[in-house]
């Protein structure tokens, strides 16, 4: 498990400059050196490993956008391949935080652990980001389903 987390570590210390795509990151503790993001959802700032750990191509399915009782979600299913990388990280590491980036925006930072572990993970907000969701839905649905 240790020798998985470290291969993981090893590939993405290539470079910080510019991120490698959609896909889910880990997020890595910020130097001088190193890009800072701002998180959608947030606006906190955030560094990125350089490669994801997931490339969107692991994503199999996006649900449409759901709006219920003051709340705003999508569910994005990965493929086995993908989902076998969380699952073995979230064994290993459950508490460590991911990145999901939409093209050159870093969308929203989570622990694995707060994840309903499965196959589908949903993405929830409440209706102040409904803009921000539209618009990230509307990128990944073009990829997924284009």
């Amino acid at each position: 498990m240790v020798k998985f987390f470290l291969i993981l570590f090893f590939l993405n210390q290539i470079e910080y400059e510019k991120l490698d795509g959609t896909g889910i990151y880990l997020p890595i503790k910020c130097t001088r050196h190193d890009k800072s993001y701002q998180v959608v959802l947030t606006t906190k700032e955030v560094c990125l490993t350089s490669k994801p750990i997931i490339s969107y191509s692991e994503f199999d399915r996006i649900s449409p956008m759901t709006v219920f009782n003051n709340q705003i979600y999508f569910d994005i299913t990965f493929s086995q391949k993908g989902f076998g990388v969380l699952r073995k990280l979230n064994e290993s590491f459950p508490y460590t935080d991911l990145a999901l980036v939409v093209e050159d925006e870093v969308f929203i930072v989570f622990t694995a652990a707060e994840r309903k572990f499965n196959q589908t993970f949903r993405f929830q907000s409440d209706l102040n980001s409904e803009p921000h969701f539209r618009r990230i839905h509307a990128k990944l649905v073009k990829m997924i389903d284009g």
